[in-house]
């Protein structure tokens, strides 16, 4: 017996714990699902199979998490006859390359201070992570009061590079 197998919405390393799409766009690291054995320790178990998915800047919290149960379906679905007979290979983690978030850290990584510096792509890149419908968005206080701010982007058209 090989142990047990777990399914996590993350391209292990990265984003280990919770909330993995928020910190797939707060970080802007890889993304995808994983199957992965589980071992002593939050999603650190040696890799059984991966499925990357690429997401771009119309992406937000609520369409990575979509993108991921479809992701997991699919993995699963690719996997199932090699998990079903044992008969697969491993791959370690090598943890210094992922990250890894407690669900605590989701508020304090979701206010805006209205003072402090930031790059325009990151505070966009924070915003949609956090846009998704039912759930609290980023927030920002001003004059005593609480703001909630959500985003949408939608590609305009595209540039074409004409060939010489």
């Amino acid at each position: 017996m090989k142990g047990f197998i777990n399914t996590h919405s993350s391209l292990l390393p990265y984003n280990r714990g919770k909330h993995y799409n928020f910190w797939a766009l707060v970080e802007q690291c890889p993304f995808g699902v994983s199957l992965h054995m589980v071992e002593e320790g939050i999603d650190c178990g040696a890799i059984v199979a991966q499925k990357r998915i690429e997401y771009t800047w119309e992406d937000t919290g609520k369409t990575l998490y979509s993108k991921a149960i479809l992701g997991m379906n699919e993995l699963f679905i690719e996997s199932y006859s090699y998990l079903r007979d044992m008969n697969f290979d491993t791959k370690v983690q090598d943890l210094s390359k992922g990250s890894f978030h407690l669900s605590s850290e989701l508020k304090d990584a979701s206010l805006i201070s209205l003072d402090t510096h930031t790059t325009p792509r990151d505070l966009l890149n924070l915003l949609r992570a956090r846009t998704f419908d039912g759930h609290p968005a980023c927030s920002f206080f001003d004059q005593g009061v609480e703001y909630e701010v959500t985003v949408q982007i939608k590609k305009k058209h595209e540039l074409f590079r004409i060939q010489e």
